[in-house]
């Protein structure tokens, strides 16, 4: 959800055009990837062992 509507803000416009190449890929790629790592970190956060 949050990397598909970070995708239509950040490179809606590129995609819609047409114009998209492999950075545009690469960081359409990175909107998935960057929120779901945070949320996996946030989440075994508490449950790291000292």
């Amino acid at each position: 959800m949050v990397g598909t509507l970070l995708t239509i803000i950040n490179q809606g416009s590129v995609l819609l055009s047409g114009n998209a190449d492999a950075a545009t890929a690469v960081r359409v790629a990175a909107n998935y990837a960057i929120p779901y790592a945070v949320s996996s970190l946030g989440y075994l956060a508490p449950f790291r062992q000292r």
